[in-house]
């Protein structure tokens, strides 16, 4: 079976439909590829299986593996240098929107991933009903004996710090810089990652928390050919994505919460407006001044703080449910108000700066979950990419969904 060349994605056909798509990004591995696919139809005979070359090469390598004869389906992209940009995480997400299987596995060219890992890890998803399945070198029965000792504590460093960096998203993960791992199509919206660099499997685990994770262990192994692609330059870019994940992990909380503390400035203005200057009774205005924060913090919490959620629903349902919300968090704030003035002896403006904060974290909650809700998690297949293409014009760029905590 020969190579299949396409130019992107968006102008795949449809192929025969296969349990497992293996992506392989590669940057000049002319001297692996052949071996790596000699090992893969040798892990996965009797599976309907496909390998997809994601290839950003300036050597023989696309001609190496368009040569290839192969008992497997093998597709290679070769992208240009102006889609390079992102790295081997946008080639691997090149891949992911090439495939069609219910389960994807991305590995290295290298051969210092095992093929008959592959095999194994998809074992492991159907036994466990898994969403990811993780190749790992730092449990039990793996170890990196294919690097330096340099390297080898440079990258038990790096792990460590990845960890400490996003300590709750991580807390079941050993090996989050791992290249080697298998996801279920449809786990993961890919059209909300922003891969930047090696470690693509950072990116996914911190912008989809909801997976059912397990981990397998490996020992990874030697290079068989070629250079290693690690350089101080990636690990400064590691760094650099670690911020960006870091800032849009919490970013929808950190507008919220702006837009929130401006309207509580907002609100207490016109409480001190309503009763030291129009002598109007304290209750009547809190209801007036709540009234009118709501409604004046709709239009910045739908279009920044979630902005790019605004394809999900319709908005109109959406301003009901945040006008409902807000009015009766306004009564139990009324309610706390009422019980506050007597301790705090009639003093209103402290008593409702209370009852406003203590609703606050609900009504993030409920916004986030139930108003605002994330964008589907679906598989996308080719006759799913010209749609998804098309949202993702219209959609806004922006972060990523993400969850309320790390």
């Amino acid at each position: 079976m020969h190579t299949r060349m396409i130019d992107d994605t968006s102008s795949a056909m449809s192929r025969n439909q296969t349990t497992l798509s293996v992506i392989v990004p590669t940057r000049n591995e002319a001297g692996n590829v052949a071996r790596l696919v000699a090992g893969l139809e040798a892990a996965l005979a009797g599976v309907a299986a496909e390998i997809i070359f994601v290839d950003d090469s300036d050597d023989e390598t696309p001609a190496v593996i368009q040569a290839l004869d192969s008992t497997m389906a093998i597709t290679l992209i070769a992208r240009p240098p102006e889609r390079r940009a992102n790295g081997l995480g946008g080639a691997v997400i090149e891949g992911f929107r090439a495939a069609q299987s219910p389960w994807l596995c991305v590995m290295d060219a290298d051969l210092q991933h095992p093929p008959a890992m592959v095999a194994a890890m998809l074992q492991k998803a159907e036994d466990d009903a898994a969403d990811l399945v993780i190749g790992s070198r730092l449990i039990s029965g793996g170890d990196m004996h294919g690097l330096s000792k340099r390297r080898n504590i440079v990258s038990h460093v790096l792990a460590w710090t990845t960890k400490l960096a996003f300590p709750m998203r991580l807390r079941q993960i050993s090996d989050p810089l791992t290249g080697l791992f298998l996801i279920r199509n449809g786990a993961v919206n890919w059209e909300t990652l922003q891969p930047d660099g090696f470690k693509i499997l950072l990116e996914i685990v911190v912008r989809s928390p909801k997976m059912r994770i397990v981990e397998l262990p490996f020992s990874f192994g030697e290079r068989h050919d070629g250079r290693s692609k690690a350089s101080a330059y990636e690990v400064v870019r590691l760094l650099r994505h670690y911020a960006k994940l870091r800032y849009s992990a919490d970013s929808y909380l950190i507008r919220f919460l702006l837009i929130g503390l401006v309207g509580l400035l907002n609100h207490t203005a016109l409480l001190f407006l309503f009763t030291q200057l129009f002598g109007w009774h304290p209750l009547l205005a809190f209801v007036v001044a709540s009234e009118t924060t709501i409604l004046g913090n709709w239009f910045p919490v739908e279009w920044w703080a979630f902005d790019d959620r605004r394809l999900v629903n319709d908005p109109r349902w959406r301003f009901v449910r945040y006008w409902g919300l807000n009015n009766a968090l306004m009564l139990v704030s009324t309610a706390l108000l009422w019980l506050l003035t007597a301790p705090l002896s009639n003093d209103l403006l402290p008593a409702s700066l209370s009852a406003i904060c203590a609703m606050t974290i609900f009504r993030w909650l409920v916004s986030d979950l139930r108003i605002w809700t994330r964008l589907p998690q679906q598989p996308l297949t080719r006759n799913r990419l010209a749609h998804s293409n098309h949202a993702e014009r219209l959609r806004p760029s922006h972060d990523a969904p993400k969850s309320d905590r790390l």
